[in-house]
């Protein structure tokens, strides 16, 4: 392909130089002259062959010098830089290669290897996710779950609407979820939910959704807006879903829900009585009885309503 690119330009400048009045005509820029370069650099064809023969080491070292010699305009930088970061990947340097594949995403967007450049960073952010350490000065090893967040973030930016793109969600989504971050995981699900409804990752991301949301609730004495809202994705899932693996577990969450509303409703009238605000007392234990009457709460309610006459 680069050959066949480097002979377009080749041509092309014969063309111009077939049209031109004067030796300022004939100057080309920096750029095309190294098109016309057609060969594979020697250096990068040495590194492929170490590259093949399992040294990778060696491989990144060759093209770390290559590359630095020459400007990132040559044709064939985009190989080099591909070739060293998959180097580094294989020798278990995962954040040299993220680096270098970085540099091709930043600069070579029309790249052949654009693509599975961002694979292999998906590779290298599950890693990080799974416990690998970001090493510093080949020696120092510190945590680099925050470079993977940020990473499977990109990634999504970079590439919308893709299934790379929900993929890198889910593995932020579920590693947040499965570490008892329940507000990061649903707001990445609520990511997925909004725009990849027509992904195989969809309902996946609607229960864990619902899930991450009822599970940031805490206790009567906090604000109950995690229930409230849960029960409204419960419910919007079971209206998509009403027969599936978690179909009964969403069920069984409603239900908790209502137990955990009235229960807040509870404490609220136990304090008011406690504070000898009698009438808002009753105001809440009467509702209690309306809106959950078959609940315990229903009963202490009643059992309260009544020791007050």
């Amino acid at each position: 392909m680069k050959q066949i690119q480097a002979w377009i330009v080749l041509i092309t400048v014969m063309f111009t130089v077939m049209g031109c009045k004067n030796y300022n005509d004939l100057k080309l820029t920096d750029a095309q002259r190294i098109e016309m370069s057609v060969s594979t650099p020697e250096k990068i064809e040495k590194a492929q062959q170490l590259f093949d023969s399992g040294k990778y080491k060696s491989t990144a070292k060759v093209l770390s010098k290559w590359i630095k010699k020459n400007a990132y305009e040559h044709p064939y930088m985009d190989d080099a830089l591909f070739l060293k970061g998959n180097a580094c990947y294989n020798s278990e340097r995962y954040y040299d290669a993220l680096q270098t594949f970085e540099i091709l995403l930043d600069k070579f967007g029309a790249s052949e290897h654009y693509s599975e450049a961002m694979y292999k960073e998906v590779e290298i952010a599950t890693r990080f996710l799974e416990g690998e350490k970001r090493r510093v000065f080949y020696i120092f090893k510190f945590s680099a779950v925050g470079d993977a967040s940020e990473i499977l973030t990109r990634i999504a930016a970079r590439w919308p609407g893709s299934k790379l793109a929900v993929k890198a969600l889910t593995i932020e989504a579920d590693y947040y979820f499965d570490n008892n971050d329940y507000k990061e995981a649903q707001e990445s699900y609520q990511l997925i939910v909004n725009s990849y409804s027509t992904t195989d990752k969809y309902q996946h991301a609607l229960f864990r959704n619902a899930e991450s949301t009822f599970l940031q609730y805490r206790a009567p004495i906090y604000e109950s807006t995690p229930l409230t809202e849960s029960r409204f994705r419960y419910t919007q899932y079971l209206l998509k879903f009403p027969v599936d693996v978690n179909s009964d577990t969403a069920q069984r969450r409603l239900i908790e829900i209502e137990n955990l509303l009235a229960e807040k409703e509870y404490s609220i009238a136990s304090f008011y009585a406690k504070t000898n605000k009698n009438e808002a007392a009753q105001y809440y234990y009467e509702q209690i009885i309306k809106q959950w009457p078959q609940s315990i709460w229903a009963r202490h309610s009643a059992e309260k309503l009544s020791l007050a006459k």
